[in-house]
């Protein structure tokens, strides 16, 4: 049940969710291929440009924001953000580092230690636990 979970977050990430169809173009397939690749090494975390049906889930969820700085943190559970103004970096104890800005979604997985590097004051709609 959980990779299926994560397959349906591949196809979210990689193609856009405006409800119309389009066809697949190679760029498409290559997303698709290399976030799977991040799933079955047990990805840790993903960011990507928020869909307006992702935004529209945030309305009812808490907000938060930090000034530059650089912190350790953990996750025990999973922890969805939808990321209102700012920049950051995030970096996992195997050096995997992901950045992110104003309009994107970011994803931080069960077990991920890391390291913020926040490099513009951060403000986020944020969700603990599954969606």
């Amino acid at each position: 049940m959980l990779r299926h979970l994560l397959y349906r977050d591949i196809l979210r990430a990689a193609l856009p969710m405006d409800g119309r169809l389009r066809t697949i173009c190679n760029s498409d397939v290559g997303k698709i291929f290399h976030i799977k690749s991040m799933v079955d090494k047990k990805a840790t975390m993903e960011t990507h440009p928020a869909t307006s049906a992702e935004i529209a889930m945030t309305k009812s969820w808490g907000n938060w924001s930090k000034e530059p700085s650089k912190f350790d943190y953990s996750y025990d559970e999973r922890e969805t953000c939808y990321i209102l103004e700012g920049e950051a970096e995030v970096s996992d104890k195997a050096g995997n580092k992901i950045s992110f800005k104003k309009g994107d979604w970011v994803v931080f997985y069960p077990g991920l230690e890391c390291v913020w590097d926040i490099k513009k004051t951060i403000k986020k709609k944020y969700n603990f636990g599954d969606l």
